[in-house]
């Protein structure tokens, strides 16, 4: 993608962790900053030109693509990439807290795009070492603008996390949502993943993939546990 649009890239702007870059772009007379991680691949030819299209609304100041799977991706997680990243457009704003919860908020700077005047308007990600663009999401809604994810916009990205790894990944969640309790206090969260449990087990088994639950349950039980564990102990 950087070079492909090299005319367009003027530098490399911050290194936010290891896996994650945001580039500084001009795109007309417009700057905008594009955040990818390390592990993902585009889906297709298209991706720069959907993931930017979205922003001739003014009031969308943040879009952020599709995740795919990858094909070596286990049915379990599969199924979550496809829950969390459906195949149609969706437009967030302030109003969508209510009846959507911390959806309101998701999104993910594995492939994304901000509007640069409004990423420092907003003043930046947080300190923090994880969260940061669902955090900055918040931000974007709470002052007015909107937040967009673009179905259309694809890169391949998934994980095969072992019950260990879920339970550390969930549990420095948990860390982030005590950190930052303000936004996640008000913002209904573990609701959100129940109905992901239930949708996922309809789903095995109208498929006849019954034998997939077990796994469903275990990784969501360690998800879970890490979760509650980030937010009721200060050090783990």
């Amino acid at each position: 993608v950087a070079e492909k649009h090299a005319d367009n890239t003027i530098e490399l702007f911050d290194t936010l962790r290891e896996t994650c870059s945001l580039w500084n772009v001009k795109e007309g007379n417009a700057g905008l900053l594009l955040a990818f991680s390390g592990f993902r691949d585009p889906a297709d030819k298209n991706l720069m030109e959907e993931l930017i299209k979205p922003l001739k609304d003014e009031q969308v100041y943040l879009v952020y693509g599709r995740q795919l799977p990858n094909k070596n991706c286990r049915d379990v997680e599969k199924y979550i990439r496809n829950f969390n990243y459906p195949d149609r457009d969706i437009e967030k704003s302030e109003k969508d807290l209510e009846t959507m919860g911390i959806k309101a908020i998701f999104c993910s700077d594995v492939c994304s795009v901000y509007r640069r005047d409004k990423f420092y308007e907003l003043e930046q990600f947080p300190k923090t070492d994880f969260n940061e663009d669902t955090i900055f999401a918040y931000k974007v809604i709470q002052s007015g603008g909107k937040v967009y994810y673009a179905s259309r916009a694809r890169v391949i990205h998934s994980h095969n996390y072992s019950y260990l790894q879920q339970f550390k990944r969930n549990r420095e969640i948990g860390k982030n949502q005590r950190q930052f309790a303000y936004i996640f206090e008000n913002v209904k969260s573990e609701s959100e993943g129940i109905r992901m449990v239930k949708s996922a087990a309809q789903y095995f088994i109208k498929q006849g993939k019954w034998y997939r639950i077990p796994d469903l349950v275990l990784s969501s039980g360690f998800k879970l546990l890490g979760y509650k564990t980030g937010k009721i102990l200060q050090k783990f």
